[in-house]
C-alpha cells in the first residue's frame, strides 16, 4: 500500500497580486438615476470650469495729472514699514512685526530681554511654562527655522496671556539690526 500526500494547502494571495491570471476582475454594481438631470449638472460644471477668461489688454498710459513718482524721504536709513491693517487685532500685528523683513527672531541679548520682561508681567503658573531662548553654543548650532519656530512659540504663548500690547511695543522698538533674518 502506497501512502497518499495530504494535498497541498492553498496558495496565499498576495497583497499585490491579488487575482490569479484566469480570475475575472469584480466590477461594481452601477445604478444610473435620471440620467438627463445628472448630465446637464455635469455639462454645467463642465461649462464654468472651462470658461475663458477676458484675453490680457495691454497698459495704457497715464492719463493727465499722473507724473513720474519719486520715493518720500527716510531719514533713519531703514526700510519704510507698511501702514497697519485697519481693523487688524493685537495679534495679528504682533504677527506681522515679527515677521516682516524675513525676520526669524531677535538677536539673543534682545530675546533674553524679551523673555524677562514678559515672565515678569505674567501669571506666575504661565510664566513657568515659557521656554527660555537659546544661547551661547545652543544659539550657534540651532537652524533659522527651529529659531523661528521657538520665536513663534513665544508669540503665541504672548497672546494666550494678553501681554500682546507689551510685545509690540518692545519689537517694534528694536533695530533691524537686532534682528537675526533667515540667511544670516
Amino acid at each position: 500500500m502506497s501512502a497518499s500526500k495530504p494535498p497541498a494547502p492553498p496558495k496565499p494571495k498576495l497583497v499585490n497580486h491579488p487575482y490569479d491570471a484566469l480570475d475575472p476582475i469584480p466590477q461594481p454594481d452601477v445604478v444610473e438615476k435620471s440620467s438627463e438631470t445628472t448630465w446637464a449638472l455635469w455639462q454645467d460644471v463642465h461649462d464654468k470650469e472651462h470658461a475663458r477668461y477676458a484675453d490680457t489688454v495691454p497698459l495704457t498710459a497715464p492719463g493727465p495729472g499722473m507724473g513720474a513718482t519719486r520715493p518720500g524721504a527716510n531719514s533713519s536709513g531703514l526700510p519704510f514699514r507698511p501702514a497697519a491693517v485697519q481693523g487688524a487685532s493685537g495679534a495679528n500685528l504682533l504677527t506681522q512685526e515679527a515677521k516682516r523683513n524675513n525676520r526669524v527672531c531677535p538677536k539673543p541679548e534682545q530675546w533674553r530681554q524679551l523673555h524677562d520682561m514678559l515672565r515678569a508681567r505674567a501669571p506666575q503658573a504661565s510664566a513657568a511654562a515659557l521656554a527660555p531662548p537659546f544661547a551661547g553654543t545652543e544659539w550657534q548650532r540651532t537652524t533659522s527655522l527651529a529659531k523661528r519656530l521657538s520665536f513663534r512659540s513665544l508669540i503665541d504663548w504672548t497672546i494666550a496671556n494678553a501681554l500682546v500690547e507689551d510685545a509690540l511695543r518692545f519689537l517694534r522698538a528694536l533695530p533691524e539690526d537686532q534682528w537675526h533674518h533667515m540667511g544670516e
